[in-house]
C-alpha cells in the first residue's frame, strides 16, 4: 500500500479528521500490537504450524524477499 492509497482511503475512514490515526485500536486510539499478536498472529501461527510469529519475523521475512522485488526497499528502508 503506497501513500496515495492511504490518502484515497483516509476519507473513508470512521475519523477522517487530520489527527486520526490511519489504523486505529476500535476507541479510536493507539493499536496495541500486543493485542493484535494475541488475536490475529498467534492463532495463525498455530494453524500454520510456526513456532514463532511476530511483527520483526514478517519484516524479516518481507526484506529477505526484497532482491526480487526491489520496491520494497522503500517500506524496509533499504532506500537511505
Amino acid at each position: 500500500m503506497g501513500i496515495g492509497e492511504l490518502l484515497q482511503w483516509k476519507p473513508e475512514c470512521p475519523d477522517a479528521s487530520p489527527d486520526a490515526f490511519i489504523f486505529p485500536d476500535q476507541e479510536g486510539g493507539v493499536m496495541d500490537t500486543g493485542n493484535y499478536r494475541n488475536r490475529v498472529l498467534n492463532p495463525l501461527a498455530e494453524k500454520l504450524a510456526i513456532p514463532k510469529l511476530n511483527f520483526q519475523i514478517l519484516r524479516r521475512t518481507m526484506a529477505a524477499r526484497a532482491h526480487v522485488a526491489p520496491w520494497l526497499h522503500v517500506h524496509i528502508r533499504w532506500d537511505r
